[in-house]
């Protein structure tokens, strides 16, 4: 997506010292770092991507809909909690937060490649795709029984992190 921004993890005006700091810095999207503010004081107490593996802490479904994953061990529950509250991804959006009309679109658009997928020259121009779609938890759940597409989707985006 095109809205990504580099933000502070700790707000400058919590901790100054950390304005400069490298690990301070976080790609996020203009509305998760409006919603989050400057309400944290720390990175204690929530997952953060850069650190964790979110991926598997919050579940992704048609309509854009994302809530924080059953099963987890109560920690990572209670942390993926904190962050999903911090950062309002349930919201269901505004005229000025359109994260979830553009996961649904993404959803809709992955949904679509799918069915299109016959061959290997299909699933190289899905993993295009999705690429230029951005949303890499909405393809990995719409490809959730598709390992193959699953491993090109992790090596395709840059950043994602590979479970061991």
């Amino acid at each position: 997506p095109g809205d990504l921004h580099v933000e502070h993890v700790v707000p400058k005006s919590v901790n100054e010292e950390l304005e400069t700091e490298w690990s301070n810095f976080l790609l996020g999207c203009v509305n998760c770092n409006s919603r989050k503010g400057k309400r944290n004081n720390s990175r204690e107490g929530y997952l953060w991507p850069d650190h964790d593996s979110t991926f598997a802490a919050f579940a992704y479904a048609s309509g854009g809909r994302v809530c924080v994953s059953k099963g987890l061990p109560q920690d990572e529950h209670r942390r993926a909690s904190a962050l999903f509250g911090l950062v309002g991804l349930g919201e269901k959006g505004t005229r000025t937060d359109r994260r979830r009309h553009k996961r649904r679109q993404a959803w809709d658009q992955a949904v679509k490649v799918r069915q299109l997928i016959v061959g290997e020259e299909s699933r190289v121009l899905a993993v295009e795709t999705a690429l230029g779609t951005g949303f890499f938890s909405v393809w990995m759940a719409v490809f959730n029984d598709d390992n193959d597409m699953r491993q090109r989707l992790t090596e395709a985006f840059p950043g994602t992190r590979v479970e061991e």
